[in-house]
C-alpha cells in the first residue's frame, strides 16, 4: 500500500549516503527494511537490510570491554540506548535473513546494556537504564527498550536475561502515573516527550505478554487522541510541534498496538 511505498522511498534516499550515517540512523533504518521487506517480499528491501545490519555492525566501538555505538550527538559516550536500538534491529535482521551474525550481535548487545558501564543500575527507584550519569532512578522509555531486548535475547539463547527483563518490567509498571500518561524518570515531574511516550508504549506491545498488555491500559488510545485528530488529521499543540521522530514513533505505535482504523486514518494522513 501507500505506506509501505512512502517507507521505500525514504529507505532509499537514506541508502545513497549510508557510509554517512551514525548508529542511532542506522539502525531504524536496519528494522525498517525488514518490516518493508516481511509487507511486499520486496528482493531490493532485502539487500538494503543486509547493507543496512552490516553497516551497523561496522558502527560498533568497544571500550572498556563493552560494545557500544555513537550517536550524532553523543561526544565520546556509549549510549545504552543506542544499544538497545541495535540490538532489536539486528533482532529483526536475523529473524529475516537467518544471519547468524546477526543474531550473536543482538545477543552481545542485551549482555552490554546490561551492566553500568552503559548505565544500568538498580536502585531503590526501580532497576533499568539511567539516561545520565547523574541520574538516581532508571529512564523508563529507555529501560523498556532495554526490556524488550532482553525479552527477544533470552529467545535466541541469552542466559540469564529473563530475570533483569522481569526486573525492568517491574519498573516500568510502578512508573505509572496515570492511566495513558507517563512519566520519564522514576518520582520525577517530567512528563515525556510524544517520541518517549510513544516508544514506551510500543515497546510494552512488542513484549506480547499479559502483563505488558496489563499496563498498556488506555495508553494507546490516549496517545492518538494527544497526537491525531478523530479523521486521523496531525494536530498542531505541544505533543507534536517540532517533533517529526515523535510523530513518526507515535504512528508507529498506532500500526501495532491502536485501533486499526485509527492506525490507518494517521498513516493516510501522513503519506499525503
Amino acid at each position: 500500500g501507500k505506506p509501505a511505498t512512502a517507507a521505500m522511498s525514504l529507505v532509499e534516499h537514506d541508502a545513497s549516503r549510508m557510509n554517512l550515517l551514525s548508529a542511532d540512523a542506522l539502525a531504524p533504518l536496519t528494522e525498517a527494511t525488514s518490516i518493508v521487506f516481511e509487507r511486499t517480499g520486496s528482493s531490493r528491501a532485502f539487500a538494503l537490510l543486509q547493507q543496512f545490519a552490516t553497516a551497523l555492525l561496522a558502527a560498533q566501538v568497544r571500550q572498556r570491554g563493552i560494545s557500544g555505538f555513537f550517536g550524532a550527538s553523543a561526544g565520546s559516550v556509549s549510549q545504552a540506548q543506542i544499544t538497545a536500538l541495535s540490538g532489536l534491529a539486528w533482532a529483526d535482521a536475523y529473524a529475516v535473513t537467518r544471519n547468524l551474525r546477526y543474531r550473536d550481535a543482538a545477543l552481545a548487545a542485551a549482555i552490554d546494556v546490561t551492566t553500568p558501564t552503559l548505565g544500568w543500575i538498580s536502585s531503590s527507584r526501580g532497576d533499568g537504564v539511567r539516561e545520565a550519569p547523574g541520574d538516581r532512578g532508571p529512564n523508563i522509555a529507555m529501560t523498556a527498550n532495554v526490556a524488550v531486548l532482553l525479552k527477544r535475547a533470552a529467545s535466541l539463547g541469552g542466559r540469564g536475561l529473563l530475570a533483569k527483563y522481569r526486573a525492568a518490567m517491574r519498573t516500568i509498571d510502578s512508573s505509572q502515573a496515570a492511566v495513558g500518561r507517563w512519566y520519564a524518570n522514576v518520582g520525577g515531574r517530567r512528563p515525556m516527550s510524544l517520541g518517549e511516550w510513544a516508544t514506551t508504549l510500543f515497546d510494552l506491545s512488542a513484549t506480547g505478554t499479559r502483563e505488558s498488555h496489563g499496563i498498556l491500559g488506555g495508553g494507546v488510545s490516549a496517545l492518538y487522541a494527544g497526537a491525531f485528530g478523530a479523521g486521523g488529521q496531525l494536530l498542531e499543540n505541544g505533543e507534536t510541534e517540532g517533533q517529526p521522530i515523535g510523530v513518526a514513533l507515535a504512528a508507529r505505535t498506532l500500526a501495532v498496538a491502536g485501533d486499526a482504523s485509527q492506525a490507518k486514518n494517521a498513516f493516510n494522513d501522513l503519506v499525503k
